[in-house]
């Protein structure tokens, strides 16, 4: 394409007024002395013969081209032009030359201050069409500005692969807008119309600083369900390989699964009634997500119609991830006891995929029938007993028929957990007694409580009644099924094709917790527990609360890593919150006096240098830079 110079044939430069920098097209001409002034020494000079004024440099480089401007060159207003290199071009081509930006700040702007020709031609219609120009709502620069938490966030992004995956994906200047608007959610939570104005007191790209409301919105509607895909295969390939520079293989991902409701009022076609976990009586979309249980790392998330139950969603994540790239004979998906059934766990067999998940004990099933004819002699193997995690446990290999008429083996672990058997006997008796007394006394009673109760209750005739009239029914308590559920309490079955050692087994299951964490930090410290968009942006906004949870999770992570292998050194979060530590992080600011002026970072104590090094693996700011 050719660039501003080529189509004007002229020259261009930029100058400063009045705080706004502009651009100008110009062609100067030689003047000779004339001989009074050859005679005298003096030689001749260059004065501008044509001057057109362009337009004003915007904050991320784009020239705002002046009404007179397009006027006399109209072909000009087909495109958007950026100023680079004393020239015009076109978008692709200024991101393609900009040199690279360091950690959490922005490149040079694409414009040269203090540049000068020598104006002595008459050109008062110049200054005054730079002056209709000017926007009386634009804001001079400040002479301090917030950058620590960006910094931190972004490097932090940078080393987990999620800006180069948004790179690849969406290309290099939107990756810098989407992870913009994600710390901003970190930070603020605002809606995208108030981005802007924080994004004024911040040190940022400059295809991010001034982002709009609406060119938000415009960005997240980018993110398509092929984009989606592609964005986090894209990351798990990119965590993969950093993982086999460390110790030179390719590990067996461990990666939990598990699914939440968030409500919205979007009109997308996901949105549905359904199971509401939370907040009943609102419709919503169900957001599964897979987990690194080892570090902490969200590695797939999809959303999916709010009236789908997990059970029916979960051979649909394989097929998911199958095709979005994912090598599934490196992943092994863990599941809690809302997810499998027989057909899903002899389709996985089938098609060779690795799994443990938590199982339903049925009523009549293998497992019931041997926990009650000999469940009770479990405790008292001393070789049983499981001092780590505190259970019993007991292993019964399984041969399931595949489809090719071969047989695989299935794991089947049954764990007895003595404590949590006593809580649920207890509790059980209290709330079915404490249900029971209300129902026979009359009194209005809470559903929920009713609703859990029920199975242990039932309606018979009051032997008390008139054998002449129709029998009362009265509630008792249905001993019998009191009696299954206590013999049943404290039982867990976890199934697996791959893992034979019950120790191994419970304790990869154990670590699912890790995925409620990430949905507490989601919902709760994330504006993520309701969604406010549009049909057409709903998935880019879950794409920027999920980048959110995961930078949050991995500070958490990075924690912990450091407590256990430096526990004598004391490294804590202030207030153990991720929010007080931000905002402590947030009273660091760099300063200049005149835009000419190299930035000057404060000084940053040790505590806070320890947790950039250790919490957000990026190195201690230089104590000065241009922007």
């Amino acid at each position: 394409m050719a660039t501003g110079q080529e189509i004007l044939h002229l020259k261009l430069m930029s100058y400063k007024n009045k705080g706004k920098t502009y651009v100008r097209a110009y062609r100067n001409k030689w003047i000779a002395p004339i001989p009074e002034e050859a005679a005298l020494g003096k030689k001749g000079r260059s004065v501008p013969a044509v001057q057109i004024q362009v337009g004003v440099i915007q904050s991320s480089g784009m020239v705002k081209m002046s009404s007179k401007f397009l006027s006399l060159h109209p072909e000009f207003a087909q495109q958007d032009w950026y100023y680079l290199n004393y020239d015009l071009v076109d978008e692709n081509t200024f991101f393609d030359r900009l040199p690279a930006e360091s950690v959490g700040f922005p490149n040079k702007k694409p414009v040269e201050e203090n540049v000068a020709i020598e104006d002595t031609a008459a050109d008062g219609d110049l200054n005054d069409e730079a002056a209709d120009d000017e926007n009386p709502e634009d804001k001079e620069e400040g002479n301090f500005k917030f950058f620590l938490p960006h910094y931190v966030l972004k490097g932090l992004a940078i080393h987990q692969g999620i800006v180069s995956a948004l790179a690849e994906v969406f290309d290099s200047k939107h990756a810098e807008q989407w992870i913009s608007y994600a710390i901003y959610q970190i930070l603020k939570g605002g809606s995208a119309d108030c981005y802007s104005d924080w994004a004024y007191h911040q040190i940022l790209p400059r295809v991010a600083q001034n982002l709009s409301g609406q060119e938000v919105t415009k960005l997240l509607r980018t993110c398509t369900p092929e984009a989606w895909d592609e964005f986090w295969a894209k990351r798990f390939k990119t965590l993969q390989k950093k993982q086999a520079e460390v110790d030179g293989r390719i590990p067996i991902r461990y990666c939990a699964i598990d699914s939440t409701s968030i409500n919205s009022y979007s009109s997308a076609e996901q949105i549905e009634y359904g199971h509401a976990k939370q907040d009943e009586g609102l419709p919503q979309l169900n957001l599964a997500t897979v987990l690194d249980q080892l570090t902490g790392h969200i590695v797939y998330a999809f959303a999916y119609n709010g009236s789908i139950n997990d059970r029916g969603s979960y051979s649909y994540i394989y097929e998911r991830m199958k095709q979005a790239g994912f090598p599934m004979d490196q992943i092994m998906l863990i599941s809690d006891r809302g997810y499998p059934s027989n057909s899903m766990l002899n389709k996985l067999i089938n098609d060779n995929m690795a799994f443990l998940t938590g199982c339903p004990i049925a009523a009549g099933s293998n497992e019931e029938k041997w926990i009650f004819e000999q469940g009770r002699e479990l405790e008292r193997r001393t070789q049983a007993w499981d001092r780590i995690h505190r259970v019993y446990s007991h292993t019964v290999t399984e041969s399931w028929q595949k489809s090719n008429k071969t047989t695989a083996k299935v794991y089947s672990h049954l764990f007895y957990d003595p404590e949590r058997a006593q809580a649920v006997r207890s509790n059980l008796n209290s709330l079915v007694v404490q249900v029971f007394d209300e129902l026979s006394h009359g009194r209005k009673l809470d559903q929920r409580l009713f609703q859990e109760a029920r199975p242990y209750l039932k309606e018979v005739a009051d032997p008390k009644g008139s054998q002449h009239q129709t029998p009362k029914k009265i509630w008792v308590i249905d001993q019998t099924a009191v009696n299954r559920t206590a013999d049943r309490a404290g039982w867990l079955n976890i199934k697996s094709n791959v893992v034979e050692d019950s120790s191994v087994a419970i304790d990869l299951y154990r670590l699912r917790g890790l995925i409620e964490q990430g949905f507490d930090q989601l919902k709760n410290q994330l504006p993520g527990r309701r969604l406010r968009v549009t049909e057409a942006s709903h998935l880019g906004k879950l794409l920027v609360y999920l980048i959110g949870c995961d930078l949050r999770l991995q500070i958490r992570h990075n924690l912990m890593l450091q407590q256990e292998r430096g526990p004598n050194w004391k490294m804590e979060l202030p207030g153990n919150s991720i929010n007080k530590l931000l905002m402590s992080m947030d009273r660091y600011t760099v300063r200049r006096n005149r835009s000419c002026e190299y930035w000057l970072v404060d000084l940053l104590p040790k505590r806070v240098r320890d947790w950039l090094t250790c919490l957000f693996r990026v190195d201690v700011p230089a104590k000065r830079f241009r922007s």
